[in-house]
């Protein structure tokens, strides 16, 4: 059971692989997709739908809440906030200095760059 859903049971179809989700769209088995992991490979085989798909989406972090969930209420705007702050440039800068012997950049980790 998928909690919140208003879809009956026998409507829902769940596939326990990516390849799976892919091919029962493709065929018609099944309308559309929801997925919480290998996100790349179905936004390259399926017609993306959504214009919520940014870097971090793809290849990073991300948050999935229930459609019914007032958490997005107060994250949305701090999360722009973040982004739009002072603080944000700082804390990217400090990647550059502490991570960058690691190999790694504020490239992989910030929006803003």
């Amino acid at each position: 059971m998928i909690e919140g859903s208003s879809l009956r049971e026998e409507d829902k179809v769940i596939k326990p692989t990516t390849e799976e989700v892919i091919e029962a769209v493709q065929s018609g088995e099944a309308d559309a997709a929801f997925v919480s992991r290998d996100l790349s490979n179905v936004v390259q085989a399926l017609q993306q739908v959504s214009p919520y798909l940014d870097r971090c989406t793809l290849g990073g972090a991300s948050l999935m809440c229930r459609k019914d969930s007032h958490l997005p209420n107060w994250w949305n705007p701090a999360w722009r906030r973040l982004l739009n702050s002072p603080r944000h440039e700082e804390f990217c800068d400090r990647i550059d200095t502490i991570y960058n012997r690691f190999g790694q950049s504020s490239a992989e980790f910030c929006l803003t760059r």
